[in-house]
């Protein structure tokens, strides 16, 4: 037999089966192979080794390699074998929500995607006595390996009990019945003593703390946004770790909570439904297939509620409004670095603008915090005290307009600096231009707040471009530099022809973008000297333990300048 889902149907007969139906099927089994009539087969010579190659038992693929025509009888014993590597597959390719993939488990599903070699050593670790480290392999696994070590035991002597059987009989007679007897009698000697452990089915339930659920019924006047995204195993847990660490911090939507949304019946919501399977081995063929389709992404939907809604920075009432909203973002994101975290996809769609100012918390008692923890000959000490001299004038302490939302690509600036060649991340329309060069050309590339800070230069130019003015119909002017910024290399010509010494002209590209101009040209000249310097900083200094102290200095220089352009601009409030 070599259908899986068959062989599942025949075995269920079988009680003391029950339990490990229920590991199986975390699979998604779904062979369209037909299963052959075991008398057809075993007349034909060589006999065909059919199966899927993932579970295909060593002695299938080393016939299936050996390019001698010598028959093989696949028998009962090697779909037995293909059970086991079903179970295994699905202990180890278990989706359980977890923050991060322990490493062990990382290891064990690359080895057994690789050769048939490195998939029987991922058996042999796993059916070893040595327990396994739940710390390197996860509670799933550990709590399969005892029933796999002694499944793993009993099929190794099955195997050998079934070549014996064809040493005596080799004859094709009655071999139907013979196989069939043995196969029944083996099933019957294996499968008591290794089920003697419970597999319990049990419902997922939303994790959900009663203080969040409180402080949410307890606030008398609030707006609530609920976002639901379908979110990867990569970045799982990556907007719920920066909003849980932001909290209600200046410049950042107030988190309450976020869960994985789940069907009635307690199973978390997932895509995998309307996916191919998770992996293809690539174990009988002696190269890639370039034509063969990349392998789908699985994603997970997760809920996120939080307070403080807005509205599209294109709404803003003035330039003043704008750019005030945008600096109240930028401390937002302050806020996530100083925190561990870089946003890494600053657009116009993630960047709002509140109608009425929301109290948050104090930023003068955040700065004053650090400052008290720096000695005063620390560079930063000065750079922070120079952003609470800039702020009070301002009026901006703790009353909220502008805020940073979705952290769907979110990373923890620890765990980033560990990748030696990190993606290139963001919305493409807002993106650096050194993080596009990069993706073009396929290259490595360390994304550094920079990139963000030019990100939020593009969010302020598209702001100001697709401006919901008074005016009837849209400036010629206008109406080109928005079909400009959706195209790469146009968008960099709109970048210089708005920061250009030339003033732009009121009726061809509107009052409200050349209200933005001298704001937008000189902004755009301190962020291409910041990159400047932080080639040269790289150059100097590349040590990865260093990396988090510069993405910090550089992004406090970047958020000083442009509250000395917003003062030079527009003054106090």
């Amino acid at each position: 037999m070599h259908d899986y889902s068959q062989l599942l149907e025949n075995l269920s007969a079988h009680s003391d089966w029950e339990g490990m139906k229920v590991l199986l099927h975390m699979l998604d089994i779904d062979s369209k192979d037909e299963c052959p009539v075991i008398d057809d087969d075993w007349a034909t010579q060589p006999t065909s080794r059919l199966g899927t190659k993932e579970y295909m038992s060593r002695s299938v693929i080393g016939a299936a390699h050996d390019n001698r025509d010598h028959p093989y009888h696949a028998s009962p014993a090697d779909d037995l074998f293909s059970c086991f590597f079903v179970a295994l597959w699905a202990a180890i390719y278990r989706k359980d929500g977890s923050l991060e993939i322990p490493e062990g488990i990382v290891v064990f599903r690359e080895d057994l995607a690789r050769s048939t070699d490195s998939r029987t050593a991922v058996a042999s670790d796993v059916a070893n006595p040595v327990k396994l480290e739940v710390d390197m392999y996860g509670t799933f696994l550990v709590s399969c390996q005892h029933f796999l070590e002694e499944w793993y035991t009993k099929l190794w002597r099955l195997l050998a009990d079934r070549r014996n059987l064809l040493d005596n009989d080799p004859s094709e007679n009655g071999s139907t019945e013979r196989l069939c007897s043995f196969y029944e009698r083996r099933l019957r000697d294996i499968t008591p003593p290794i089920l003697k452990a419970r597999f319990v089915k049990q419902s997922v339930k939303q994790s959900i703390d009663s203080e969040s659920k409180r402080e949410l019924l307890d606030e008398d006047d609030v707006d609530i946004a609920s976002k639901f995204s379908w979110v990867s195993r990569r970045y799982f847990n990556a907007e719920k770790d920066l909003l849980s660490a932001c909290r209600d911090d200046f410049g950042v939507a107030k988190h309450y909570y976020s869960a994985i949304v789940h069907h009635k019946d307690g199973i978390p919501a997932t895509n995998h439904f309307f996916l191919q399977s998770v992996t293809f081995w690539n174990v009988l063929e002696a190269r890639e297939d370039p034509s063969r389709e990349p392998t789908p992404e699985y994603r997970t939907l997760r809920q996120h509620v939080c307070g403080f809604c807005g509205r599209s920075l294109v709404h803003a009432k003035s330039d003043r409004e704008l750019f005030m909203a945008i600096a109240h973002a930028m401390l937002g994101y302050w806020n996530m670095l100083r925190k561990g975290f870089q946003h890494r996809d600053i657009s116009i769609g993630n960047v709002l603008l509140s109608e009425d100012s929301k109290t948050k918390r104090s930023l003068s008692k955040a700065l004053n915090e650090l400052v008290s923890d720096l000695k005063e000959s620390d560079t930063r000490k000065a750079r922070l005290e120079k952003i609470t001299t800039l702020l009070q004038p301002l009026d901006t302490d703790d009353k909220c307009r502008g805020f940073v939302i979705d952290g769907d690509l979110a990373v923890h600036l620890q765990k980033y600096f560990a990748f030696k060649a990190a993606s290139q991340l963001g919305t493409a329309e807002f993106m650096s231009e050194g993080l596009i060069d990069a993706a073009n050309e396929r290259v490595p590339y360390l994304q550094y707040p920079g990139d963000d800070l030019y990100s939020y230069f593009f969010v302020a130019l598209w702001a100001a471009v697709y401006h919901k003015h008074d005016m009837v119909g849209t400036p010629s002017g206008l109406r080109l530099y928005r079909e400009y910024l959706t195209q790469g290399t146009s968008r960099s010509n709109v970048a210089r022809n708005v920061a250009r010494h030339r003033e732009l002209e009121v009726d061809r590209y509107g009052s409200f973008l050349v209200s933005c101009q001298p704001f937008l040209k000189e902004w755009s000249e301190k962020l291409d000297l910041l990159d400047s310097a932080w080639m040269k900083l790289l150059q100097s200094d590349p040590s990865q333990d260093s990396l988090e102290e510069h993405f910090c200095s550089l992004y406090e220089r970047g958020l000083v300048e442009y509250l000395e352009i917003f003062m030079k601009v527009y003054g106090s409030a």
